[in-house]
């Protein structure tokens, strides 16, 4: 008989435990608050109290209620393609399940979203800019009760503080371009126009935090774009200004290895000269055998070179002797002639990492990098002096 009882009493028990558990869930006469959460306890339509996490008796149904808010806010999220978007809170799933209305509320701090669309920058360019803006509300009952709508409330704020920035700035200096350094981020200046003093009047945050209840943190930029279609272009004329710099390296580069070739080829056309014998005679005697061309290709082939480690190559001169050339290919990027040559200087070898070159007897030849252009066009045609 006792143990009957006992069950009775502990079946008594649990029912009465999820009873309780089930009006709290309900917010009959009591409610229970999850941690980062509250909601809000009203008495016949007034404002009572911002019930925290825990669970609190609210007293009787109909005269006692938990407040409801329809709101729609954004929250600054990463898109799958990995685009930072402003994404609408309550989600349409949400909207149509129970129409938007809300009747808990985060204490924590969130990224919701400013986004603006009809900014310009000190050139008149349109941007479109989104902002995170990291915020919690403090005093719910300045949020809904003496604000129509805190949200809208604080992103006209915070608008009005971006717009006024981004009008100071010139896209393609600060944000296209490089930052200089020390140069202020649009985030940071946004940030101290937000917390500095207007005269008499307090800071934008401040203000907001005294007549909505809400608390700014220091935002975060997460994109600002021109125009569809300006990137394109600003790309075609930085692509079309490197490709005209880089014509006029090469044309001034082969100018100065003709000019190089030329001079060669009339020492070596003079030399080749017979008793007798006219420049004009002995340069047509070197081109029906085919000489002169030979000894102009292979000028040619001395003067050209790549950048980076040493490669060497050898060509054979109409003389017999072996024209030596040391090329740079696929290095560190440095620049000028990487040439040596000259079959009378002895062999050449890599020295170490610095792939500096010994002739005989050990002797160190110059790296090409710190040769004046002289230097460079007479280690070229091998005669370059020993050290």
């Amino acid at each position: 008989m006792e143990m009957i009882v006992l069950l009775v009493l502990a079946a008594v028990a649990v029912g009465g435990y999820y009873g309780v558990y089930s009006l709290a869930q309900a917010g009959i006469f009591l409610v229970e608050v999850k941690e980062g959460w509250c909601r809000i306890h009203m008495r016949r339509g007034h404002y009572v109290r911002t019930l925290g996490p825990g669970w609190h008796w609210i007293g009787l149904p109909g005269i006692n209620t938990l407040y409801g808010h329809k709101m729609v806010f954004k929250k600054s999220v990463t898109a799958p393609d990995g685009n930072a978007i402003a994404e609408p809170h309550p989600t349409e799933a949400e909207m149509k399940r129970d129409g938007g209305l809300v009747s808990s509320f985060k204490t924590t701090v969130y990224p919701y979203a400013v986004p603006v669309k009809d900014a310009e920058d000190s050139n008149g360019l349109p941007l479109k800019v989104l902002l995170t803006v990291p915020g919690r509300v403090t005093d719910y009952q300045k949020a809904f009760f003496s604000n129509s709508d805190w949200y809208a409330r604080v992103d006209s704020a915070i608008s009005t503080v971006l717009n006024a920035v981004v009008e100071d700035i010139d896209y393609d200096v600060d944000v296209a371009g490089k930052k200089e350094k020390g140069r202020k981020t649009i985030a940071e200046r946004l940030w101290e126009m937000l917390i500095a003093p207007r005269g008499d009047r307090p800071s934008v945050r401040d203000e907001v935090l005294d007549s909505v209840g809400f608390e700014i943190y220091p935002p975060e930029l997460r994109s600002i774009d021109p125009p569809d279609g300006y990137r394109k272009k600003s790309l075609a004329a930085w692509e079309a200004e490197q490709d005209a710099q880089a014509a006029e390296h090469e044309a001034k580069a082969e100018s100065a290895r003709l000019s190089a070739i030329d001079r060669r080829m009339t020492e070596w056309v003079a030399a080749q000269k017979k008793d007798g014998e006219g420049l004009a005679d002995t340069v047509a005697r070197l081109k029906e055998d085919g000489s002169y061309r030979l000894q102009y290709e292979t000028y040619k082939q001395l003067m050209l070179s790549n950048r980076g480690a040493y490669r060497r190559h050898d060509y054979a001169g109409p003389d017999g002797k072996t024209l030596t050339n040391l090329q740079y290919v696929g290095g560190d990027g440095g620049g000028g002639f990487g040439v040596l040559g000259g079959g009378k200087k002895g062999d050449r070898r890599r020295d170490g990492d610095r792939g500096s070159d010994r002739g005989k007897g050990g002797k160190e030849r110059r790296d090409p990098r710190g040769m004046t252009d002289e230097e460079l066009e007479r280690a070229a045609f091998g005669e370059e002096d020993e050290k």
